[in-house]
């Protein structure tokens, strides 16, 4: 985990990032959350932020290809500054705020809500998101499954 403090810091450490993973084992994931922050800060020329995010956009995605590592990026808005970012990406999920948490489409309109927040700090998951993990994690270890019959809900 890295964090640049400015646009310029940020994009050294997404340039350094691809390097870094050959050396090591490829990541099972990369999280680069909202990427364009970093270069709407006033502390940069508008058309030098540009350039850098369009850098670091570059960077991460050169990530994805060489590691074959799958890449999770979001924006902080959606407007014309963000739309290379949009462009780069080849699965793009719309992420809507709701009475009872977040949920999320992708483009062919399907969705699914896992998670979701209660009034007081807590959150509350759904059997399928725990179906989920759970056979996430079967896949870590060698023979190991997930009894599709054992896990499905029912009552006693």
């Amino acid at each position: 985990m890295a964090r640049g403090f400015t646009a310029h810091q940020h994009t050294a450490l997404l340039d350094r990032l691809a390097g870094r993973l050959a050396a090591r084992e490829s990541p099972s994931v990369v999280v680069a959350t909202g990427l364009d922050g970093m270069y709407r800060a006033t502390d940069v020329d508008s058309e030098l932020a540009e350039q850098l995010f369009v850098r670091a956009i570059a960077s991460v995605a050169r990530i994805a290809r060489v590691h074959d590592t799958p890449v999770l990026v979001t924006r902080c808005r959606d407007d014309e500054f963000s739309t290379p970012l949009r462009g780069a990406a080849t699965t793009h999920l719309q992420c809507e705020k709701t009475p009872f948490g977040p949920r999320f489409e992708d483009a062919a309109g399907d969705t699914e809500t896992l998670v979701y927040h209660t009034d007081d700090g807590w959150f509350q998951t759904t059997l399928a998101y725990w179906q989920e993990v759970l056979e996430h994690r079967a896949r870590l270890y060698e023979g190991a499954t997930v009894d599709r019959a054992a896990a499905a809900p029912s009552i006693q």
